[in-house]
């Protein structure tokens, strides 16, 4: 069995959408088109929603996050390294224990805490330049 990310890869290749395996942006066509995509997808999550509909709400976030990721393998970008390394920073954080401790407002939103250390993206993607 495959993981996701080898999943996004064959469904991509399948139809011709390959990557050179550089990270680079996609020009504006793509870029457009694919966050058209990515939109299109969280607007039928909030639309499930509004109908209570956990069904079409589970399809909705597996659509973004296959669009999200096929959008990634389609830039290039090394997803599992990228993967790790914003995993390492984000167990590192630590849950709000009220409201006023979160950007957002909210006690479910978790925080950095004093000394964290964000995510070095940048140093990831020189590994593959």
């Amino acid at each position: 069995m495959s993981n996701n990310y080898e999943d996004i890869c064959k469904f991509h290749e399948k139809f011709g959408l390959s990557n050179d395996g550089k990270p680079k942006i996609l020009d504006e066509h793509a870029t457009q088109f694919r966050t058209k995509f990515m939109y299109e997808e969280l607007e039928e999550f909030i639309e499930s929603y509004n109908k209570q509909d956990l069904a079409g709400m589970a399809d909705a976030l597996i659509d973004l996050t296959y669009v999200a990721m096929g959008t990634a393998y389609m830039m290039g970008l090394p997803w599992q390294d990228l993967w790790n390394e914003v995993q390492r920073a984000n167990m590192s954080k630590v849950r709000a224990t009220d409201a006023s401790q979160s950007k957002r407002g909210s006690s479910l939103d978790v925080v950095k805490p004093e000394g964290w250390k964000a995510p070095d993206i940048e140093g990831v993607l020189n590994k593959y330049k």
